[in-house]
């Protein structure tokens, strides 16, 4: 007896919801009748519709061509600006082709050959103080013990 009562309440329940749908297809109809005689094109089907951008799997919406454009100009305008910051001076010019990579003047030959000779001697003192090592300390005197072991 319960069963039927069930069986009885679902199946008003689906009837019910068939003549909403019946009901929203009609207004939909109606709907679009309004906008085809306002000049517009509809189709019955919401997939034509305008969808919102997709997102990326970062959560980003896509970049359209005209925003990636203008990101680009903006870009290449800030990357010349720093190089022509960047760029020496005229005045500057002169001096650094005559200076190294870290802004010191080139060593003559002879100013390169008395460094080398300085450190020449730097490393025979030094060799000359660590190939006489520290003399080893004596090992201490072993004490004996009372019951004859070492």
């Amino acid at each position: 007896m319960a069963s039927s009562t069930i069986d009885s309440q679902i199946t008003a329940a689906i009837a019910a919801r068939h003549t909403q749908m019946a009901q929203l297809q009609r207004e939909v109809d109606a709907l679009q009748k309004a906008a085809n005689a306002l000049g517009r094109k509809t189709t019955g089907t919401p997939t034509n519709m305008p969808k919102t951008p997709s997102t990326t799997k970062t959560g980003r919406t896509p970049m359209s061509a005209a925003a990636r454009k203008a990101v680009s100009v903006r870009m290449k305008a800030s990357w010349a600006k720093r190089k022509q910051a960047s760029q020496p001076t005229p005045k500057a010019s002169s001096q650094s082709q005559t200076a190294t990579k870290t802004g010191r003047k080139p060593m003559s030959a002879a100013a390169r050959k008395a460094v080398s000779v300085r450190m020449k001697a730097s490393w025979a003192k030094r060799k000359k103080t660590t190939r006489n090592p520290k003399p080893k300390a004596t090992p201490r005197p072993t004490r004996r013990r009372l019951d004859g072991s070492r």
